[in-house]
């Protein structure tokens, strides 16, 4: 168990820079067209509607990630509950990606639900 702990860092470090990069990307975006974008205006308004997601999720899997590594570093959790969650996040920008927000955001919930401390019986 021990052994997989580095490579879990590595992975998570590689991840956490890769959402700053889709961060950014999102960011950087704005309201501008695509650059490749059709001269129809339909298609115009379609990618306008997808590039909010793209930042809602580039948000969201800034977050995952940070909380995947906080619970690393303080070794709160299992290993095992890290790799799951971070296969949920890799789901879950796969889903992003493919213009499944309601999927990827419910993910990432899932995420959020799977690693938060457990609350004290009262």
């Amino acid at each position: 168990m021990q052994a997989l702990l580095p490579a879990l860092a590595f992975a998570i470090m590689i991840a956490a820079q890769c959402a700053a990069i889709i961060t950014v990307r999102a960011l950087d975006v704005g309201d501008r067209p695509p650059p490749n974008a059709p001269d129809r205006p339909e298609m115009t308004r379609l990618s306008q509607r997808a590039e909010p997601l793209y930042a809602i999720c580039a948000q969201r899997d800034l977050q995952a990630v940070t909380m995947i590594e906080r619970r690393g570093e303080a070794q709160d959790a299992t290993s095992r509950k890290l790799f799951d969650a971070f296969l949920t996040v890799m789901s879950a920008r796969n889903a992003c990606r493919e213009g499944r927000g309601s999927e990827a955001l419910s993910s990432y919930d899932s995420v959020a639900s799977a690693l938060s401390p457990a609350q004290p019986a009262q």
